[in-house]
């Protein structure tokens, strides 16, 4: 929630500030950008289509690698974005790509649901940490900070009677 449209201006998305000394997630957004119209950046319109829907799959589909890779997976919500944004797509003014129904609203609000299960209130980045710390790959210091964010959002709630 709060993300612009994908032809709107990111520039203000700040996914590096979050509150406290030692706050998670240490991560951003990578960008793809595309012309409006791709007549002039590639040879023809089925290139446009092949190039619009590898950006599509690489935001859903493809998001099943990031685990193995040591990826956070997009949310779905920003997923939607993404397909939105390429739905607008043209070459030489025909549009290029529909979202298709078993992707149209995924995920529109991943939050929307206040009593989800534990699992999808903890977000994928601390249990990312969670992993790494089991296997020796994260410090301490950096559990501890997953574990502050937590207590800081709610997530986790101490009763200290």
């Amino acid at each position: 929630a709060g993300f612009p449209h994908a032809t709107e201006s990111w520039t203000d998305v700040d996914l590096l500030a979050a509150p406290g000394e030692n706050s998670y997630p240490i991560t951003s957004f990578s960008y793809i950008l595309l012309h409006q119209d791709l007549k002039g950046s590639v040879d023809n319109h089925n290139h446009a289509v092949e190039l619009v829907n590898l950006i599509a799959w690489m935001i859903t589909d493809g998001q099943k690698y990031n685990n193995d890779l040591l990826y956070a997976t997009i949310p779905g919500s920003v997923a939607n974005i993404g397909l939105e944004g390429l739905a607008t797509v043209t070459y030489d003014g025909e549009p290029v790509f529909v979202i298709p129904d078993d992707h149209a609203d995924d995920h529109a609000d991943d939050h929307a649901d206040d009593h989800a299960d534990d699992h999808d209130k903890i977000p994928e980045w601390v249990q990312l940490v969670f992993g790494l710390y089991g296997d020796g790959l994260v410090s301490d210091d950096e559990l501890i900070a997953a574990i502050t964010f937590l207590i800081e959002e709610g997530i986790i709630k101490l009763d200290l009677h």
